[in-house]
């Protein structure tokens, strides 16, 4: 079982009486946590035991998002 964080942050900013800021930060994975695949099982080959490649877990991620309201 993989164990992936994921967060966010948002903050409104009044402009003026009308118009309104909106920043957001959004995260996931945010300890880039990765899982490798099997090992290699196959005796014969020079790589036996070691893990060749990752399974198809989403790494970091940070978006940004801004919006103005009126």
């Amino acid at each position: 079982m993989t164990n992936i964080w994921s967060g966010n942050i948002q903050r409104d900013f009044r402009i003026t009486e009308r118009f309104s800021f909106r920043f957001r930060v959004d995260a996931l994975n945010l300890a880039n946590r990765t899982q490798f695949d099997t090992p290699d099982v196959n005796p014969v080959l020079t790589t036996f035991g070691s893990c060749t490649a990752q399974s198809l877990t989403v790494k970091r991620w940070i978006q940004f998002t801004m919006r103005v309201a009126f």
